[in-house]
């Protein structure tokens, strides 16, 4: 067993869930772009949303960030529901048009 694999079942047996999500809907007017999602995200777990457009990816991320709120449901990070300093412990960098082509590449971290 490796020692990345050891370390990460041990978390994994802590039961510490750092983002969760429960029972979460979010709509823009008639069009339902998150409908009643859940998820748990384990401490020391690499997550990724794969879809196609539209289907409440980056959505789902806006919420988890503070930037959208859901019309339904919970999310909690760090185990505080999506206020307080939670939202200074993450970090968003949205995609690729929202930078400058000019920007070198320690600029946007440098921002954040």
């Amino acid at each position: 067993m490796t020692a990345l694999r050891g370390i990460w079942q041990k978390q994994r047996r802590t039961g510490v869930v750092v983002i969760e999500i429960i029972d979460v809907t979010k709509t823009f007017g008639k069009q339902v772009a998150v409908d009643d999602l859940s998820l748990n995200v384990p401490q020391g777990s690499i997550y990724g949303f794969i879809g196609p457009n539209g289907s409440g990816k980056t959505t789902t991320l806006r919420m988890i960030m503070n930037i959208l709120y859901p019309n339904n449901g919970e999310i909690k990070v760090f185990g505080e529901n999506r206020t307080g300093n939670a939202s200074d412990r993450i970090g968003y960098l949205p995609e690729e048009r929202g930078l400058k082509k000019t920007f070198a590449v320690n600029l946007p971290i440098k921002y954040c």
